[in-house]
């Protein structure tokens, strides 16, 4: 499109320049076009850049954890780039072991006291051991997802790993200052005491909480009941597990109940559930009629699985319907309500077809005929109220 321009043509022109007139004129549509393809491919790149960003903030690609393992990399990388700069100082920092803070009651060849030099080893193995307990299990969960492991048991190696690495650090902080088994025995014998009195619950908690994650009767993802409270089981912690409800509210319950009480898990072993739905039709209504649309309606919904193969049967005779039952079983808890949903709406689209008539509630009312009739006594005396004789 060469809008409006054009080249000036008649004998006073030669031909030689009108082609050049033309073939300039070309270059310049052909130029004009690929910078209209140019702009609206930065267009198109930029929707796209748009919908890719809005579908990584949706799906939650990049999560809290993987941030803060990055930073904490980044972090690492840093310190080590500054020890290799700074390492023709360190011995100079033999000084600080000169300096003496307390003496410690050790066995000879301990040194037998803390020094300034003690104090930074064991700052730096509490900073280093945090830093692996917040990090390494969000970098082993990263590499499970590679695996073809359920979450739950995912989430029981990563806090387990958490754990051990925790505990770990503490070892190597009471190496670090020198502490022996003779010196610490005290320190356990109190410890002991205070679980066998005021610590009991919590230890019994904890312990619990080490055998779920290690037996995993109850797994986070699993739908479980709990004191009359169902719900999906979000974290396991050291001393009590989280239930969500299906109304967002969590129910945080004691490790301790989950292992000694009785609990319901729906999907510990089979995700599937069965499903059961109830309907009542009229007492003239065909009985096999009924029994084949029930079928047919239950093995033509998408949401019931073949196998276990699904049912329907004759009840009862109630006090106004006939009382049929449909059950089936569905992949998952989730789909209970979709296809209990599905399966009523079918029931009543397909009856309506059928001419089939759900029951409803009734009552008959019978008047036999030459019942005395209650006639009025005009003869009996006339109430009287107190007060009111003054009337």
């Amino acid at each position: 499109m060469r809008s409006g321009r054009s080249c000036p043509t008649g004998e006073s022109w030669p031909r030689a320049t009108s082609r050049a007139c033309r073939n300039r004129l070309n270059q310049l549509d052909a130029a004009a076009a690929a910078l209209r393809r140019l702009d609206a491919s930065q267009q198109a790149n930029e929707a796209r850049a748009q919908a890719t960003q809005l579908s990584l903030a949706a799906s939650g690609e990049i999560d809290t954890d993987t941030r803060r393992l990055i930073r904490t990399l980044t972090t690492a990388a840093a310190l080590t780039g500054a020890w290799l700069v700074w390492s023709d100082m360190v011995p100079a920092l033999s000084v600080l072991d000169g300096v003496t803070l307390w003496p410690l009651g050790a066995e000879p060849g301990t040194g037998g006291v803390v020094t300034l030099e003690h104090l930074g080893l064991l700052v730096i193995v509490t900073v280093l051991t945090a830093a692996l307990a917040r990090n390494v299990p969000a970098l082993l969960e990263m590499l499970l997802l590679q695996l073809p492991i359920q979450p739950g048991a995912r989430y029981a190696l990563t806090t387990m790993s958490r754990y051990a690495l925790v505990f770990s650090g503490g070892l190597a902080v009471f190496g670090v200052l020198g502490v022996s088994w003779s010196s610490v025995q005290w320190l356990v014998a109190a410890f002991g005491v205070g679980l066998g009195f005021g610590l009991q619950e919590i230890f019994a908690n904890f312990v619990s909480g080490l055998l779920l994650l290690v037996e995993r009767p109850v797994r986070v993802g699993d739908t479980i009941t709990v004191g009359g409270v169902t719900g999906i089981v979000t974290r396991i912690r050291i001393r009590a597990t989280t239930i969500q409800d299906w109304d967002l509210k969590e129910l945080v319950v004691p490790n301790k109940d989950l292992v000694t009480g009785q609990l319901l898990n729906w999907t510990l072993s089979d995700a599937a559930n069965r499903v059961t739905v109830f309907v009542g039709v009229a007492y003239e209504s065909d009985v096999d009629q009924v029994t084949r649309v029930l079928g047919e309606i239950v093995s033509g919904s998408p949401l019931v699985l073949e196998t276990p193969e699904p049912t329907v049967t004759f009840e009862e005779f109630g006090d106004s319907a006939l009382k049929f039952s449909i059950r089936a079983y569905v992949r998952d808890v989730e789909e209970r309500l979709p296809a209990i949903h599905a399966l009523h709406t079918a029931i009543a689209h397909r009856f309506r077809q059928e001419g089939i008539e759900i029951a409803f509630p009734r009552m008959d009312i019978h008047v036999r005929p030459g019942a005395p009739e209650q006639r009025r006594d005009d003869s009996a005396p006339p109430l009287r109220f107190p007060g009111a004789s003054g009337m």
